[in-house]
């Protein structure tokens, strides 16, 4: 998975908004920057170092500095925003090369970020659009399914032990990328999400069953009471001896 590293400066050098002519093609250039690309409208069609690409409206793609690029064929009158910028490929927490995006929601940016540019705003207020942009990139709408089954992995999974690097693993996404595209989704991270899978359900069996509190909390996942306790009265402010004694007819 190729794509630029969210942990390292990305420098805002210049952009604009692009709007091709019937019948144009992309220009024919050696890049010697890494330039961010958003189509709103059309088709833009170019290839790098010959490998032919077809960006589509609602798509992005990140083109590599040192790479040769050259407009083989006709693009489909394409509306853009491009933005050259510094940056490092790779790492842990990478903006993958190509994605998808909503037009609607990013619009705004965009024509903000073309306004400051051409009236040669401070570089922090250009800046702070870009890094906006990138945000909202890393978190895609098209990663929502991964987030779903992220979900439904930990409802049939909630009473096993979940561990970060296992679910970083199982659904091919670095540690911070999968917190971030599952808050965006469920509004708390996957263990914060687990968590209350768990007391859930042992608020469930301490109702419903006799068995001890130490059996139920086993059963849920944890292995520590303490942090079984602490969480159960965060979240229903009593015990779970008292939720018991409270619920139980």
């Amino acid at each position: 998975m190729e794509g630029i590293n969210l942990n390292k400066n990305i420098v805002f050098k210049k952009g604009s908004l692009r709007y091709f002519n019937p019948g144009e093609h992309h220009c024919r250039r050696l890049s010697r920057d890494n330039v961010l690309l958003l189509v709103f409208d059309g088709v833009l069609r170019f290839s790098e170092d010959g490998v032919p690409y077809e960006i589509k409206a609602g798509e992005y793609y990140i083109q590599k500095e040192g790479l040769y690029q050259e407009g083989n064929i006709v693009s489909d009158t394409p509306c853009y925003f491009y933005a050259h910028i510094d940056c490092e490929w790779g790492g842990e927490d990478i903006l993958e090369k190509r994605g998808s995006f909503d037009i609607e929601k990013f619009m705004p940016l965009l024509n903000r970020l073309d306004r400051l540019a051409h009236d040669k705003a401070p570089y922090i207020l250009k800046a702070e659009i870009l890094y906006g942009i990138i945000n909202r990139l890393s978190v895609r709408e098209d990663t929502g399914s991964v987030a779903t089954e992220i979900e439904k992995y930990i409802q049939r999974e909630y009473s096993k032990e979940i561990t970060l690097e296992e679910l970083c693993d199982k659904f091919n996404f670095s540690k911070n990328h999968r917190i971030n595209l599952f808050k965006a989704k469920y509004g708390v991270t996957p263990f914060a999400y687990l968590n209350y899978i768990r007391i859930k359900e042992a608020e469930r069996l301490l109702v419903i069953t006799g068995k001890s509190i130490e059996e139920i909390m086993r059963e849920c996942g944890f292995n520590n009471y303490s942090h079984f306790f602490r969480l159960f009265r965060e979240k229903n402010k009593v015990s779970p001896l008292k939720w018991r004694q409270l619920n139980q007819v």
